[in-house]
């Protein structure tokens, strides 16, 4: 039953990202390659670890619950994020539009990449139910390095196009998790 939620809520995420790609962030532009390539590899990603989870043999319900714990925290993150710019102005990952103002405001005053936190967290989230295969670690680190890339990017395009707002939300803010760089 809890393996069961543990898979549910990762649709979910999946189905808000979908949404979120579609419906929230700005495409005032062509979908940049780096956004497609990201969007491919989250749906081929997926796929490879809902196998090695169901290849799992019953994960015990400590491994569950950390996925889940993962998975609520990486919701609440979006939630937030979605909440703070739902007047809109962001884009896709890896473009070169710049939002019309410096977001300050809810999660955005602590970490200044909250959606790219709970992409992070949804792929964390599947370590644990895949036993932490090599595959499902590796696609991970993957992921991680690729939101990593974007964030940089975009730090350097946003002080670059904002100047000293942005420089200042970098000195007051974690990149992806408090205390964490």
């Amino acid at each position: 039953m809890l393996f069961t939620l543990a898979i549910a809520l990762n649709g979910l995420f999946l189905a808000l990202g979908a949404w979120a790609s579609l419906r929230h962030f700005a495409r005032t532009e062509r979908e940049p390659r780096g956004a497609s390539l990201l969007t491919a590899a989250t749906v081929l990603g997926t796929a490879l670890n809902v196998w090695l989870a169901l290849r799992h043999p019953d994960p015990t319900p400590l491994e569950i619950a950390v996925s889940i714990a993962l998975m609520l925290v990486a919701l609440a993150v979006f939630a937030a994020a979605i909440r703070a710019t739902r007047l809109g102005g962001l884009s896709l990952a890896f473009s070169d539009a710049t939002p019309g103002a410096v977001v300050e405001t809810g999660i955005y005053g602590v970490i200044r990449h909250p959606f790219y936190t709970s992409y992070i967290l949804y792929w964390l989230n599947w370590l644990p139910l895949s036993a932490f295969d090599p595959l499902s670690c590796g696609v991970a680190v993957a992921m991680i390095a690729a939101y990593t890339a974007a964030a940089r990017k975009e730090e350097r395009l946003l002080t670059s196009r904002l100047g000293s707002p942005y420089a200042g939300l970098m000195q007051r803010t974690w990149r992806f998790l408090p205390g964490v760089h």
